[in-house]
């Protein structure tokens, strides 16, 4: 969203397939109840869970809408 207004359809010509602006969900927790995600995470400050943030974050950065112009 940083991305000026002008350049926007550079960025909207990108998109050619889902894959260009959805990432993948292999091996990231869905939906989890609050029981879920304390047994799988502890609470939202723990290693596990700044880590899967990272990874979710990594994968954003990899799709080709957000490569630079």
């Amino acid at each position: 969203m940083t991305t000026p207004l002008e350049d926007w359809s550079r960025l909207i010509a990108r998109i050619e397939a889902e894959e260009d602006v959805i990432i993948s969900y292999d091996d990231i927790p869905q939906i989890l109840t609050r029981d879920e995600f304390t047994e799988k995470f502890d609470k939202i400050d723990s290693d596990r869970y700044v880590a899967m943030l990272d990874r979710i974050e990594r994968r954003i950065d990899t799709l080709s809408l957000h490569a630079p112009l």
